[in-house]
């Protein structure tokens, strides 16, 4: 019961001394406003507790009573009531500027009543510009010291040359407990305004720290998004990249597939004319061999399936037939294992098409005396955890400080106006993402290169086709 009772009283200050602008900074000062209203009303209570029960107290000893007049006490504390009912109704800083106002008025009668020294109007006059400073403004708290000041020295100045009276009992009766009481009701406001402050400076700290903590979480979150986004578009830029390089590479040997076509075609007329049926029809066969191969390279189908790299390879040779043949290359494939592996079969027709380009390229560019000796390797073997596609070239080979930039983007040891330098960096992006593997260089000038891929087995699906 007596927690319940205790937490209604703190609902019901609480209630008291909410604000109710809008604005945060006016928000803050009618907060403020109202705890020192409140404050004010309870000490100014127990004032007039104190200086009515001593004012009884003389009069019923027939003694002067010298201490502040009930009658007074009696008028602050409606005064402080109507303060707080003008401040509800929405006018608050009208009811702070009457406040200080009257406030200074009382100190500023004080002073001339009983002396500019007089303790407690110092103290009251000090209590007053910190209010003006917090309430209203600094502005307000600076033209207040600077008043209070100039009436101070002269007031000093006037009752010390006897030109105006004050009061000078005080100074020669013995301490009186409502002296005491009302410098004690002065240094409580003190007390309740210090508290205050800390407690406004604390909100503040708290305040200013979650919102660099909500700063810095937006920040970061907004740091992943970028991130993400960034991720998102270079994926985008990169398949881009791929489909054109892919168009590209198809370009570069497209007036040999037309030569071989025509090849193929007229074989088949002449076969038919001669009525070798047998004979037309394994040239029909590698005609679809060869048709089925082009769709895979130009197809923008990039999902992933299991298949034979040395059954892909044998079809790409035939693409690559003629350009082979046009420079003097011959193809020698090895193959050691049957090893179906997974991944997009058309992403794997354009690294081997755009390395087997390379490498006729490097042969073109040897030096003719060993044009008739060229030839390129492929070899297609496997391990216990990896297969290894290598294709080595007699070509002109590569330098040790150009094989550090190869794999780069827009590195290119050819000619620019015929080459993007993006083939290499593409290949090795689609063997690392697609696949999963890696890509090497060996190579010394004149003496050709060996570039060797290796696809790892343990990403491959649970279930694959006999090998």
């Amino acid at each position: 019961m007596k927690l319940e009772a205790f937490d209604r009283i703190i609902q019901w200050h609480r209630h008291l001394v909410q604000p109710h602008s809008s604005k945060t900074e006016l928000a803050r000062k009618e907060h403020i406003f109202y705890i020192l209203l409140i404050g004010s009303l309870y000490l100014a209570s127990v004032a007039a507790l104190f200086v009515g029960g001593s004012f009884i107290q003389h009069h019923l000893n027939q003694q002067n009573f010298h201490g502040a007049s009930p009658g007074l006490i009696a008028i602050i504390l409606l005064s402080l009531l109507s303060l707080y009912q003008i401040s509800k109704q929405g006018r608050p800083r009208l009811a702070a500027q009457i406040y200080l106002t009257t406030l200074w008025l009382i100190t500023v009668y004080t002073s001339l009543r009983w002396g500019a020294l007089l303790y407690q109007a110092v103290l009251m006059h000090s209590l007053i510009i910190v209010f003006a400073g917090i309430l209203i403004s600094t502005q307000a708290a600076f033209i207040i010291t600077i008043i209070t000041s100039s009436i101070i020295i002269l007031l000093t100045h006037l009752q010390a040359n006897e030109l105006i009276y004050y009061d000078q009992l005080w100074r020669q009766t013995p301490p009186h407990l409502g002296n005491a009481i009302v410098v004690g009701f002065t240094l409580g406001i003190l007390a309740l305004f210090s508290w205050l402050s800390n407690k406004e400076i604390a909100r503040a700290l708290k305040k200013a720290q979650r919102s660099e903590q909500d700063l810095k979480k937006e920040r970061d979150s907004l740091e992943i998004k970028i991130e993400q986004r960034t991720q998102q578009l270079k994926q985008t830029q990169l398949e881009k990249m791929m489909q054109w390089q892919r168009f590209v590479d198809m370009g570069k040997i497209t007036s040999g597939l037309f030569h071989d076509m025509r090849n193929y075609l007229t074989s088949v007329t002449l076969d038919i004319e001669l009525d070798e049926n047998r004979r037309a029809l394994a040239t029909m066969r590698q005609i679809k061999t060869f048709v089925q191969s082009t769709q895979k390279q130009l197809g923008n189908e990039n999902h992933s399936e299991w298949f034979s790299p040395a059954t892909e390879i044998r079809e790409l040779l035939t693409l690559l037939k003629h350009p082979a043949r046009k420079h003097r290359v011959k193809f020698v494939f090895k193959q050691h294992s049957t090893k179906h592996i997974y991944g997009p079969v058309s992403i794997f027709h354009q690294i081997i098409i755009n390395l087997l380009s390379n490498a006729i390229d490097a042969c073109s560019h040897q030096r003719p005396m060993s044009a008739k000796s060229h030839q390129i390797i492929i070899a297609f073997s496997k391990t216990n955890s990896r297969s290894i596609i290598k294709i080595e070239d007699s070509g002109c080979g590569i330098s040790a400080q150009e094989q550090t930039q190869v794999f780069k983007p827009f590195f290119t040891t050819k000619n620019r106006s015929n080459n993007s330098g993006l083939g290499l960096f593409l290949t090795r992006t689609a063997i690392e993402q697609h696949f999963s593997g890696k890509i090497s260089l060996t190579s010394k000038p004149d003496l050709g290169s060996i570039f060797t891929i290796s696809f790892p087995h343990s990403i491959q699906p649970a279930k694959k086709p006999n090998s």
